[in-house]
């Protein structure tokens, strides 16, 4: 990250998918190269855990941008100090996750925190598998795009179809 920093003048957001990479970026880290370079000026944390946002933003000051990059906790990531979200739910619900965001930042936290709970079931199916399957089988129902999956991905299991079906009626996009 530093090399890449060193090379370039443009802003640069870190990316913490230890789930994806196999390993994990610690909040230590982070903080020394936002503090060593000037262009890097944030991070998508999916490590999906409140502890980990909460001592990068300790460390690395409040002007530090912390995005959530794990949809079952944007409210919380918004709540110590995250400044928004890059979400997979939003593909199939952007009304209700940009209502979530902005509810919370005009201060309406209890409108907000109810769109987090209505989000929560949703949330959960669409990584019922591994990301993107479960997003495009879902935008493949809707008629939005084709269904279809590259290799080395899947396509979505039987069971889960069915999940994914009742979910997406339950929420009335099917």
């Amino acid at each position: 990250f530093g090399k890449i920093a060193s090379e370039v003048e443009i802003p640069i957001v870190l990316y913490n998918v230890p789930g994806r990479t196999g390993a994990s970026i610690s909040p230590a880290t982070t903080a020394r190269l936002a503090n060593k370079f000037n262009n890097i000026v944030g991070i998508k944390d999916a490590t999906g855990s409140i502890q980990n946002c909460s001592k990068i933003l300790s460390l690395t000051g409040r002007n530090f941008i912390l995005l959530s990059g794990e949809d079952s906790i944007n409210f919380p990531v918004l709540a110590v100090g995250g400044k928004g979200f890059i979400t997979v739910t939003a593909n199939i619900l952007p009304a209700e996750v940009a209502n979530l965001y902005n509810n919370f930042k005009n201060g309406y936290i209890d409108k907000a925190l109810n769109i987090h709970y209505n989000l929560l079931n949703i949330n959960d199916i669409l990584f019922i598998e591994p990301n993107p399957i479960p997003i495009k089988s879902a935008l493949s129902l809707m008629g939005k795009i084709s269904d279809e999956i590259r290799l080395p991905l899947t396509k979505i299991s039987s069971e889960n179809l069915i999940l994914l079906k009742k979910t997406l009626n339950k929420y009335q996009l099917i």
